[in-house]
Parts: C-alpha cells; sequence; structure tokens
C-alpha cells in the first residue's frame, strides 16, 4: 500500500475525481506508470471547514501472475482441496489434455472438464483420493510468466491408490491470473503414463 500526502494545490470543495487526475497528471509527467486494474481509495483531510490539508491515496494493487502460481502450488502441496480452490475464480475455464473418450473414467473420475470454483476442489479432492498420499511427489523445473499467463513445467511422480503401480508422467500447466485468481486452468500431461497406472490387471 503506497500514501501520498500532502497533495497541493487542492481548492475548496474538489471533487474526488478532481484529485484522481491530478494523481494521474502527477505520475504520467514523472514517467512513472500505475497499473490499470489498481483500485483507487480517497481519503480527503481538513484542518477546518474551509481549508484542504491534503489527501491520502491509497493504490492497491493486484496480485501479480507469479505470486499467486507460487501460492497456488503451494497450496497444492499442502494438500487442502478447499485451500486450493480459494485461489481459483468462481467460473473458470478448464482443460485436460485428455481424449474426450477417457473423461469420467471410474479409475480416473478426476479426468474431466470443469468449470467453478467448487469443481476445482473435487478435482483435488478426488486426485487424492486416487493415489497413496505418502507416494506424491511433484518436481517444478521451470515457471514461465507472460503477463497474466503462467507456464508450468515439471513432471509428478505417484502411486495409484487402486493398483498400486508407481508413475511418472511429465507436465506443462497453463494459468491464466485476473484479479489474483486463477480464471484458466489447461494441463498437459502423459495420460497414457496415467491410464496405464490405473488399468485392471486383465486388461
Amino acid at each position: 500500500m503506497t500514501n501520498f500526502r500532502n497533495v497541493p494545490g487542492i481548492p475548496q470543495g474538489v471533487s474526488r475525481m478532481s484529485i484522481l487526475v491530478m494523481c494521474l497528471r502527477y505520475f504520467g509527467g514523472n514517467g512513472l506508470s500505475l497499473p490499470v486494474s489498481a483500485r483507487w481509495a480517497f481519503s480527503p483531510r481538513r484542518q477546518d471547514a474551509g481549508q484542504w490539508e491534503g489527501a491520502v491515496m491509497s493504490i492497491a494493487a493486484p496480485k501479480n501472475t507469479r505470486t499467486v502460481v507460487e501460492e497456488l502450488l503451494r497450496r497444492v502441496g499442502e494438500g487442502d482441496p478447499e485451500r486450493v480452490a480459494e485461489l481459483y475464480a468462481e467460473q473458470g475455464d478448464w482443460k485436460l489434455s485428455w481424449p474426450e473418450a477417457e473423461h469420467g473414467r471410474a479409475a480416473t473420475p478426476w479426468i474431466r472438464h470443469r468449470s467453478t470454483r467448487a469443481d476445482a476442489a473435487a478435482h483435488y479432492r478426488e486426485l487424492a483420493e486416487h493415489h497413496v498420499p505418502e507416494q506424491v511427489a511433484t518436481e517444478v523445473e521451470r515457471i514461465l510468466i507472460d503477463g497474466n499467463d503462467a507456464v508450468v513445467l515439471g513432471e509428478i511422480r505417484q502411486t495409484a491408490r487402486p493398483t498400486r503401480r508407481a508413475y511418472r508422467a511429465r507436465f506443462a500447466l497453463h494459468l491464466t491470473v485476473e484479479d489474483g485468481l486463477v480464471t484458466r486452468h489447461h494441463v498437459y500431461e502423459d495420460s497414457l503414463a496415467v491410464a496405464r497406472a490405473f488399468e485392471a490387471e486383465d486388461q
């Protein structure tokens, strides 16, 4: 949070919009920039009814993409689906690289399209229920950031609970962050490695 006090040249009865315009001119004239989605709050201050002491301007900058992505990965590691879902928008764009015919199989129920925050919580809950918790590891090799978009590259190492088969699968996770929340979750992974780990012995 940044505070600007004792802004000069504010006449009696000036509106809050006028204060905003003055501040924007100040920043522009000094070669500074502000985030477009910043939230603004003004608190005029007076010594008495006729004189302005100045004004306080607060800028609450949005959380940046890397901060949100790193927090998401941290919460995934903690294993609390509800806490993870808090970082997703109420409505989002969710896709998996699996063939449509493989979505919703009894062996891998977490493989399906999602669209809501509640869906996100269900995804992480179902994923945990079908793996051995003591044998879960994720190696994040790189996080690439481009504005609101992030790509997480790495490898997951897990053990399927029904078959007790261990597997490794490389992945790329494309996330979009808007206003501090994840609005896009696209996963590209080695789906064959996962499917084979969950296949019944007679298949």
